[in-house]
C-alpha cells in the first residue's frame, strides 16, 4: 500500500543556518502500520514509510538532519553548512511525498554532512544502517552490505567510544544489533561473541524479547558457522 495524502500534513519549519522558512511532511502517527520487523530492527511498513520522513531538508541552504536534531546545530557546524554545502547545493524541494529513491538520496545527503561535521560514531552509524534498509526494500544485496559494513564498523567504534544509552540503546540491545550486523555481513565467529556478549549483559533483564531473539539468533550464527567450518 502506498499511503494517501491523508497520511501527511504539512509542518513549517525554520532553518537555522540559513533563516529560510519551508514546508515539510510529517506522517501521522495514528496511520502507521507496521507489517513485520527484521532482526536487525529493520521494520516493513503496510502504511507510508516513516523512515522516508525523519529528515528534514532545506531547500534554500541544503542542510539535513534528523527532525528532533535539526534545530540543535552550533555556530560553527552552521558555518561549516554555509560555506562547504550552500554553494555547491542546487536548490530543491523535498517539503512533498516521499519515495524510496528520494528517501536514498536525503540519507546519503545526511551521511555526508555528519562526516564533514565529524559527528559521532553512533550517528552516522544510524544513518549508513537505514541506508542499508532503504536498499533492502529495493532488493539490492550488495549496496545494502556495503553500507551494512560502515554502520558495523561505526556502531562497534560507539560501543567502545561513547556513552550510553547510544542511538536509544543500552549496551545489551547494542551488542545484540552489532552481533547480528555480523551475521549479516557473514562474520560469524564475531557474531557468535557478540550475541554471547549480549545474552551476558546485566541490561538484558529489562529486554526479555531481545534476549530470546539473542538466544535465536545465536544458534543461528553457530548453525551458520558449522555449515562453511564442518572441520571445526
Amino acid at each position: 500500500m502506498n499511503g494517501n495524502m491523508e497520511e501527511l500534513y504539512d509542518k513549517d519549519v525554520h532553518c537555522p543556518v540559513c533563516s529560510e522558512k519551508f514546508s515539510t511532511k510529517k506522517l501521522r502517527r495514528s496511520v502507521v502500520r507496521v507489517q513485520s520487523t527484521d532482526a536487525d530492527f529493520c521494520v516493513h511498513y503496510k502504511s507510508e514509510n516513516p523512515y522516508f520522513y525523519s529528515l528534514w531538508v532545506c531547500k534554500k541552504c541544503g542542510y539535513t538532519e534528523f527532525e528532533n536534531r535539526f534545530e540543535n546545530i552550533t555556530k560553527k557546524n552552521a558555518e561549516i553548512i554555509k560555506k562547504e554545502i550552500m554553494p555547491k547545493w542546487v536548490s530543491r524541494d523535498y517539503g512533498g511525498r516521499r519515495d524510496v529513491a528520494q528517501a536514498m538520496q536525503i540519507y546519503k545527503l545526511a551521511l555526508y554532512q555528519a562526516e564533514l561535521l565529524e559527528k559521532e560514531f553512533s550517528h552516522k552509524a544510524v544513518l549508513c544502517l537505514m541506508i542499508a534498509w532503504l536498499y533492502r526494500y529495493e532488493s539490492d544485496n550488495a549496496s545494502e552490505i556495503k553500507f551494512m559494513k560502515s554502520a558495523l564498523e561505526l556502531y562497534s567504534k560507539a560501543y567502545s567510544a561513547e556513552e550510553f544509552p547510544i542511538g536509544g540503546m543500552d549496551s545489551a540491545k547494542l551488542s545484540y544489533l552489532i552481533g547480528e550486523l555480523n551475521r549479516r555481513c557473514g562474520n560469524l565467529k564475531e557474531s557468535i561473541k557478540w550475541f554471547g556478549k549480549a545474552i551476558d549483559d546485566p541490561n538484558m533483564k529489562k529486554s526479555i524479547h531481545i534476549k530470546k531473539k539473542a538466544r535465536e539468533q545465536w544458534h543461528l550464527a553457530a548453525e551458520e558457522y558449522k555449515a562453511i567450518r564442518p572441520s571445526e
